[in-house]
């Protein structure tokens, strides 16, 4: 069970990772998207990624508002900290695989 724990965690926190290089103005949805947003990563730099669409994330549901602000946290740097302002329950990671416990779209605060 803790393996389980451990890479649904790595997977959220990469998920997260991802998120911190979107636009600067960023649009989400009234509700998630029927086709879920998907992680890109760059190719010229691995370590930075994107949402592919993050029109398709809805508003962060009541009850899993302090879950994301948490994990979008795991980005704070420099100064520099971050919220969740949209979560789509099936998320994909870059490999298409649907994230385990969604996906958060992350902002500067």
């Amino acid at each position: 069970m803790e393996i389980k724990s451990m890479k649904t965690g790595v997977l959220s926190l990469f998920a997260v990772a991802v998120l911190a290089a979107c636009a600067a103005v960023p649009t989400i949805g009234d509700k998630p998207g029927a086709v879920p947003p998907r992680l890109v990563v760059d190719a010229k730099d691995p370590k930075n990624s994107s949402w592919d669409n993050p029109s398709a994330f809805g508003p962060v549901p009541a009850e899993l508002a302090v879950n994301g602000d948490k994990v979008c946290s795991t980005l704070n740097a420099n100064g520099v900290e971050f919220k969740a302002i949209g979560f789509h329950p099936k998320a994909q990671a870059a490999n298409g695989t649907t994230l385990p416990n969604g996906g958060y779209f992350c902002v500067r605060r």
